[in-house]
């Protein structure tokens, strides 16, 4: 009996030693863990999905996520503020590990860094002012209007390819903000007419500042979420998609919708 408990101990130090060897502590996952860390980047402007607390602490869905992420794969978490324009470049100079702010796939910004699978699917919204008579069939009808937006973003770039680029909008009707509460306050001070932002975010600022509806809500430049790394690291992707799917399958980012989106 001791000796097949022997042989069983010893099979489960060799398969754990093989996983060890699996990862190249020369790689970029491989530094991290040896650094018992991930450094994040994220634009937290942008509830539910991350902001600050009335205390300066960083929340929301994404945040929560990822602090998730880190305890699974046994690295600490270290969130850093930065502008969202600024995320992509900031992965793909190595400034942050990776960057996590209800990132949007697109061909431009795949060109430079890599996404992991999809953990949240989003819709668009054009928010607009309570009492405001403006009207919106769709997306398209912003052209006649001031519209805020948070530079970076694909809302910011379907504006300029769907509505800038083809002429049907003035470029000067159009007004990017570095931060999105930036825009909203524009909105709210009669600088602009209506701000495109993702559908929860609009809701969520609803209820947290009110004087606010939404005037339409679709399908516009938002889908499929994902998890912003650097360009060509198969490693850290393989392992962010494997720890997405866990939570995925163990109900984890389900019961992170309800606590965050609804």
């Amino acid at each position: 009996m001791k000796r097949l408990l022997g042989l069983i101990f010893f099979a489960f130090l060799l398969a754990l030693l093989a996983a060890c060897q699996q990862i190249d502590p020369d790689s970029h996952y491989g530094r991290m863990r040896q650094a018992g860390k991930m450094v994040v980047g994220t634009s937290a402007d942008y509830p539910p999905f991350e902001s600050l607390d009335s205390a300066g602490n960083f929340t929301g869905f994404d945040i929560a996520l990822i602090r998730e992420i880190g305890r699974r794969l046994k690295l600490d978490v270290e969130i850093q503020d930065r502008p969202f324009d600024s995320l992509i470049d900031a992965v793909a100079a190595g400034e942050v590990d990776l960057a996590i702010s209800a990132f949007n796939y697109s061909e431009e910004r795949d060109a430079t860094v890599d996404f992991t699978d999809p953990y949240y699917s989003a819709r668009d919204a054009i928010l607009i002012v309570e009492g405001s008579p403006l009207m919106f069939n769709g997306p398209t009808d912003l052209a006649a209007y001031r519209v805020g937006v948070q530079r970076g973003t694909t809302q910011d770039g379907w504006i300029a390819e769907n509505l800038v680029s083809s002429g049907s909008m003035s470029p000067d009707n159009v007004a990017g903000f570095e931060r999105l509460d930036d825009a909203v306050s524009a909105l709210q001070a009669g600088e602009v007419d209506a701000v495109l932002m993702e559908s929860v975010v609009a809701l969520s600022l609803i209820d947290e500042l009110g004087g606010l509806r939404i005037g339409y809500e679709g399908a516009v430049s938002s889908g499929p979420i994902n998890i912003v790394v650097p360009e060509g690291d198969a490693e850290l992707t393989e392992v962010l998609n494997e720890t997405i799917a866990k939570l995925e399958e163990e109900g984890f980012i389900d019961r992170l919708i309800i606590d965050y989106m609804q």
